[in-house]
């Protein structure tokens, strides 16, 4: 079964002039709506649905193609005064084509052909399924109703979208390979057994550690019904799922996003703008009058569970965006059903010469459900029931690490990822929201932040010795969790909550370059390269929820990083105790210790505990090179600047920082008349 969507519509410019509402009807009920001039039809012909407007003396152009599909008594009955015809035809100009022809005596009358008999027209061209046995579906398909028993097996060759204008029942197994699929309906929609059309995870041999898959898509399920949605389905996917009974998913998603209120958001209707990326095609607008009544859905014995790809990105997205969105116009009833949704990839890792910057690791997907309420009189509604019920939202993907390795100027800059945040879940209701029996709410936790590591070259030996390489590194700060659950009133029993551990800073390593040596007599040591090493931050966990419901563990800051440098010491002078042209000369100058800039990352927040401060650590950093031998000596070089940040007050320094020793004076000297020369202390 392939896409029936593509309806061409063809008439004169006074008959469509008159059809305007009839062809956005049939936009909104989903049809690919293609209207074209009687000059136009040669290349639109072979479509498998077309609809004339016109009777055989219609101008234009209409009236001939009319006429070469009707019989004399026919055109005899249509020109009859107040005549008013619907044709169906099948096998026009191809196999399998339905044509229909909405005709009159006059231009009126040619209207009333198509406004009177609408339900035969969508009869016709969306006909009632019924599906059973192993059935392949692909593209949009419009039904008056679909029925699918529990022994049918449905394959998904490729991106599905089925618009039922009437009730929409799926039972058995629905399979497809990271197909998107969409069930919507004009009435009630009711799912059971199983649908998975998640994606294969990626190969580890074929992905490499630093190759991302950011720009994969993850295509999801979308269930939405004008009426009521009941689910008892295990449902599984690698994108997102979304659930709605009533409002505009794609619209409630949209706002939920920027944070903005949900008030009205679905009367809406669908575009480009804001339907799921994964969607590949613009869904109708099925809710209508039902919108006022008073809409539920039941999800039971379900599983929704989001499937991991593996892989790793690039993305530097400060906030979760995504989410899985369960929304109603009227009530919400969830039981003794398991929603799990994606932990975020890790950030790509990053090593290069001079620069690495490594990617940030992936927010996790968070759960959000929304329940908006009408009051008409028919009592409050706009109520969310849980009952034995667990949700787990996505843990942060980790940072990326990047190791940076010199450049072509001896430098080094590494930069860790961010962690990504723990998946939210957030709780909009109208009117209460009740916890039955036992619930569980996992929420996951932020990713760590990446490390880095920066090494400058050593400077080449000289005259004077060539200063060593920078290096900088900063680590990822660790990812967090803002987690805000309930909007609205709360009662019944208080639900098991845990997770939301932050993420922990990233530790960053800087080892600059040691200096040049001085390598010809009385040359002068190098200076050693800079050093700066920032350990990222831990993050935050924070739980926002009414009074009484209190986490049981988790939520917990991160801890901070630690910053490390090693290296950055003065070149050595060279020796002037050679005798040249009947003299000994200075020793070369020690050369200067790089400075050097640390700073430990501070801890995280949370609501049930703060992280520990990161430490710093210097060892064999930034010393002094030592002065040559000579007459005069050499002086040592002097250690570089220090500027610390140590939060936790546990800075560890060792063989660092000291002035490099002053050169001995040579031994010997040189008599009167330069004829002999007297070494003593040999």
């Amino acid at each position: 079964m392939e896409s029936n969507s593509e309806l061409v519509i063809l008439g004169n410019s006074v008959d469509m002039g008159l059809a305007g509402d009839f062809l956005e009807e049939m936009r909104q009920l989903g049809f690919d709506v293609v209207s074209i001039h009687p000059s136009q039809f040669s290349t639109q012909r072979m479509a498998d649905l077309v609809i004339i407007l016109g009777g055989p003396d219609a101008y234009e152009g209409t009236g001939g193609i009319v006429r070469s599909l009707l019989n004399s008594s026919m055109m005899s009955a249509v020109r009859k005064r107040g005549a008013s015809f619907l044709l169906e035809l099948h096998d026009v100009w191809k196999e399998g084509q339905t044509v229909l022809i909405a005709m009159g005596s006059d231009r009126n009358d040619t209207r009333r052909a198509y406004q009177e008999v609408y339900d035969r027209i969508l009869s016709t061209i969306a006909p009632r399924l019924q599906l059973s046995g192993e059935v392949r579906i692909k593209g949009k398909l419009i039904t008056s109703s679909l029925k699918m028993g529990p022994d049918a097996t449905v394959h998904l060759d490729g991106d599905t979208m089925i618009v039922s204008l009437g009730p929409l029942e799926m039972m058995g197994r629905v399979m497809g390979e990271c197909a998107a699929l969409a069930l919507i309906s004009s009435s009630n929609i009711t799912l059971q057994g199983k649908v998975n059309n998640s994606c294969p995870p990626h190969s580890p041999e074929a992905i490499s550690s630093n190759q991302s898959t950011e720009n994969v898509t993850l295509p999801g399920v979308l269930v939405w019904g004008a009426g009521n949605v009941t689910i008892e389905a295990n449902i599984t996917t690698s994108g997102e799922i979304v659930v709605s009974s009533g409002p505009n998913p794609m619209e409630v998603g949209k706002r939920l996003e920027i944070g903005q209120n949900l008030s009205g958001a679905s009367r809406v209707p669908p575009n480009q703008g804001n339907k799921p990326k994964w969607l590949p095609w613009v869904p109708p607008n099925p809710v209508r009058q039902q919108q006022q009544f008073r809409n539920f859905i039941v999800v039971k014995n379900s599983k929704f569970v989001q499937k991991d790809r593996g892989g790793c990105v690039w993305q530097r997205l400060f906030r979760p965006r995504k989410s899985w969105v369960l929304t109603a116009w009227g009530d919400i009833y969830l039981k003794n059903s398991y929603f799990k949704s994606r932990d975020g990839r890790s950030g790509c890792n990053r090593t290069a010469d001079d620069k690495a910057v490594a990617g940030s690791g992936e927010h996790g997907v968070g759960l959000s459900i929304f329940v908006e309420g009408f009051k008409l009189g028919l009592g409050p509604r706009g109520n969310l029931v849980v009952e034995d019920t667990t949700f787990k939202t996505g843990n942060g993907g980790k940072g990326g690490t990047a190791i940076a390795f010199p450049g072509r100027d001896g430098n080094a800059k590494a930069k860790g990822g961010p962690g990504g945040w723990g998946g939210g879940f957030l709780i909009d209701v109208d009117v209460y929201l009740e916890f039955k029996g036992t619930n569980k709410v996992i929420l996951g936790g932020g990713g760590r932040g990446g490390d880095a590591k920066a090494s400058g070259a050593k400077g080449e030996d000289g005259c004077p010795g060539r200063n060593g390489g920078n290096a900088m590194a900063e680590a990822g700060d660790g990812g967090g969790g803002s987690y805000r659950m309930v909007s609205g009133g709360f009662r019944g029993s208080v639900p098991s909550i845990s997770g939301g551990m932050a993420g922990d800073g990233g530790n960053a390593r800087a080892i600059p370059g040691d200096g040049g040596d001085g390598n010809a007599t009385s040359c002068d040591g190098g200076r050693g390269g800079n050093a700066e090493a920032i350990a990222g931050k831990g993050g935050n966990a924070v739980l926002s929820a009414p009074s009484g419901i209190v986490p049981a563990s988790g939520f917990e800051g991160g801890n901070g990083g630690n910053a490390s440098i090693s290296g950055g010491n003065g070149g050595d002078g060279a020796t002037g105790c050679i005798y040249e042209s009947e003299i000994f000369k200075k020793g070369g100058k020690g050369g200067r210790g790089g400075n050097v800039t640390a700073e430990s990352g501070s801890h995280g927040i949370g609501t049930l505990g703060s992280g520990k401060d990161g430490a710093v650590e210097v060892k064999s950093a930034s010393n002094g090179g030592n002065g040559g031998d000579g007459n005069p000596p050499g002086i040592g070089g002097l250690p570089g600047s220090r500027n610390i940040t140590d939060l936790s007050g546990k800075t560890s320094i060792k063989d660092s920082f000291s002035r490099g020793q002053a050169g001995n004076p040579c031994l010997g000297f040189v008599h009167p008349d330069r004829a002999v020369r007297l070494e003593i202390g040999i």
